[in-house]
């Protein structure tokens, strides 16, 4: 396909060390091997369109940064059973809109929805397994839930090599993605902390009963009546009390996190190791693409390696807590990611040997944080606290481009500054309080006692 009369621009690397910009006034010919067909060769994406390309992934970390900051604040308020429907119908809506969308302007605007919708789901998700897991179990539940998202991902690669063309591909997990929205009605349900933190007793009350139904096992009638009348537990002086009426329900919000001035403390420093951590994970991925090969097996790779991340995160916090292991994972990422600059000149092999073992590392941290973040607040400040966390997260995800360009003339300056970041952030971990073998809080008294 040849394009006429349009000004585009051709990189050279004849010179490793420069990247010239040359102007072709001659028109472009796409490279259609294995007739693989993008929106870059519909849309002509290329000459002075060409920076719409890096556009997209920015409308969805824009897309991120909103929806971590809203969502959380609406799944404190209206539960997490609604947020994660809206963030399910949401995103499945717009990735069909997309497989159909006739401009490339369209393309833009639902990358950007699709960021929104995501970090509902899975902010909400990620709060509501974490409050009706036990707490000998809420470590495993924890890690298995993310490590799904990097097995999900290793299956896009197949399907994009069986789809080559785009919009087919994109029908195809739109499928996928509204087969869950019917299950997810039928399904979920809000979880009991959180219920009973909002006074919605009866609706508490038929959860505890429909589980005790799945699980067989046979409740107490006066602690439902406790539940009827608004009581946690069914002690002899609450039964001999007259039943009273529940009291005003509070509205929590992130101005709370200003106010008090240890979750302020608490806040300041997960959105630092948050931002931290996320600047290798997202940068060495990003950095992946100069290895030469077949696209479908990089991707794959760059994706596999984070299996092992979450469970090596899992094997050593069963027995260390997430804040101790999150500070030796963080410093082994640190020191690789400073050794690395030393052998980047050396061997191309041992570079790539070094980016793997960042990534490794980096994707266990990752994990650990959705664990350790929604151990240190109470429930109806918990989806909120991801919400602030996440969205210094995606602030790294923004940056770390730039980042990576200013490294073609600097050597190794990316690697010092994420491995530094990450030194930092294991030094202010000493700061919080460990919560291995502790309950989740549910209010901010008991997020308060987690310090002593």
């Amino acid at each position: 396909m040849i394009g006429a009369n349009q000004t585009s621009w051709r990189i050279s690397f004849a010179n490793s060390a420069t990247r010239e910009a040359v102007a072709c006034d001659k028109g472009w010919k796409y490279c259609r091997k294995n007739e693989v067909y993008t929106a870059t060769v519909e849309f002509d994406l290329v000459c002075d369109k060409a920076w719409l390309v890096p556009l997209i992934p920015c409308c969805l970390m824009l897309g991120n940064m909103i929806g971590d900051i809203s969502g959380g604040m609406f799944s404190d308020r209206y539960g997490r059973r609604l947020t994660i429907i809206i963030g399910w119908i949401l995103f499945s809506c717009s990735i069909t809109l997309m497989a159909v969308t006739p401009v490339w302007v369209g393309i833009h605007i639902l990358t950007f929805v699709q960021g929104l919708a995501s970090t509902f789901r899975t902010s909400a998700g990620l709060v509501l397994l974490s409050e009706i897991s036990p707490s000998r179990h809420r470590y495993k539940v924890s890690i298995i839930n993310v490590a799904s998202i990097a097995l999900g991902g290793m299956f896009l690669p197949l399907i994009a090599y069986l789809v080559p063309n785009w919009r087919f591909m994109t029908t195809v997990v739109a499928i996928l993605q509204l087969s869950v929205v019917a299950p997810s009605f039928l399904v979920l349900r809000n979880s009991l902390k959180w219920l009973l933190e909002n006074q919605k007793y009866q609706e508490a009350r038929s959860v505890l009963v429909e589980s005790s139904r799945l699980n067989q096992v046979k409740l107490n009638h006066d602690d439902l009546e406790n539940l009827q009348w608004g009581r946690r537990q069914g002690t002899d002086d609450d039964r001999k009390e007259p039943p009273q009426p529940p009291r005003a329900n509070r509205r929590f919000s992130y101005v709370d996190f200003a106010h008090i001035t240890f979750l302020r403390k608490r806040v300041l420093i997960l959105s630092l190791a948050w931002f931290a951590s996320s600047m290798p994970y997202y940068g060495l991925s990003l950095n992946t693409r100069n290895l030469e090969g077949n696209r479908f097996l990089i991707f794959l790779g760059v994706t596999a390696i984070e299996l092992p991340g979450h469970l090596l995160a899992y094997v050593v916090l069963r027995k260390m807590g997430s804040r101790n292991t999150f500070m030796i994972l963080a410093g082994l990422c640190g020191t690789t990611l400073l050794i690395t600059p030393l052998v980047q000149q050396a061997s191309k092999l041992r570079l790539i040997v070094c980016n793997m073992i960042g990534k490794l590392f980096a994707s266990g941290c990752f994990s650990l944080l959705y664990t350790f973040t929604g151990e240190l607040f109470p429930t109806l400040l918990r989806t909120q606290s991801y919400g602030i966390c996440s969205f210094a997260a995606r602030c790294a995800g923004v940056i770390v481009p730039y980042l990576l360009y200013l490294g073609n003339h600097i050597h190794g300056l990316p690697y010092l500054v994420m491995g530094c970041l990450m030194i930092g952030a294991v030094l202010l971990m000493c700061f919080l309080p460990s919560t291995k073998s502790l309950t989740l809080p549910d209010t901010i008294e008991e997020a308060k006692l987690q310090d002593y």
